[in-house]
């Protein structure tokens, strides 16, 4: 019986701990892949948020295939961002390119299929051009979701927690935490410049409502 009660209360406590960690590792999440603590040897850390302010204003360049991915994973991560998703003919401040496969390009001693190229106006991102050599839906819609988590502000990546930004996951879409870290960078509680103590205080609050936000998106995707 004594065994039994002990059995039982480690479980209980390796739950909670458990839960504890979940939360502790979230917001390491998000310092690494925002602020590059820890993240990718990064010896140029952030100290203050970068973001993308404003409406998402894009253009695509390629196949039919390839702009009917790129809008519906933009009304995707502009509906998360609580931003707008515009589609325009040209000159769109975000710019898809589909280049042919093969096309390798070289990131940080790296050859990569996608990469982005940013501009910025102190901490707020004003540009960005996404190149993609990539034709079929998976590797397209990971291609993008991982480099418009860039855009919006995640310079960094983070191998904490499963996620189009973990050089270990293989991530083929927005994971859950994904979706939180994307939540909580653009609501309205950070902006660009928010230091980075005082915008990792604010992510643990949120840290219940972006959970329940997850679980809400998990449930209207599931019934999709």
């Amino acid at each position: 019986m004594k065994v039994a009660v002990l059995v039982l209360l480690a479980v209980l406590l390796g739950a909670c701990q458990t839960t504890a960690v979940r939360d502790d590792r979230f917001v390491r999440f998000f310092d690494e892949l925002t602020f590059g603590s820890g993240a990718d040897g990064a010896a140029d850390k952030q100290r203050t948020a970068r973001r993308w302010e404003g409406p998402l204003e894009w253009t695509a360049e390629g196949s039919e295939t390839f702009t009917r991915i790129a809008a519906s994973r933009m009304d995707r991560i502009a509906g998360i961002a609580g931003r707008d998703s515009v589609q325009v003919r040209e000159n769109g401040v975000i710019r898809f390119r589909q280049d042919p496969i093969g096309t390798a390009y070289p990131v940080q001693e790296n050859l990569t299929s996608c990469f982005v190229r940013l501009s910025y106006a102190g901490d707020e991102i004003i540009r960005a051009s996404i190149w993609i050599a990539e034709d079929t839906e998976e590797r397209i819609i990971r291609c993008i979701d991982h480099e418009m988590m860039h855009a919006l502000g995640f310079r960094f990546h983070s191998a904490a927690i499963a996620s189009v930004m973990s050089p270990f996951h293989e991530q083929m879409t927005l994971s859950r935490w994904d979706i939180m870290a994307l939540r909580a960078l653009m609501s309205d509680r950070l902006q660009a410049g928010t230091p980075r103590n005082e915008a990792l205080a604010e992510v643990e609050r949120m840290f219940p409502a972006l959970q329940a936000y997850a679980d809400r998106e998990a449930s209207r995707t599931a019934t999709n």
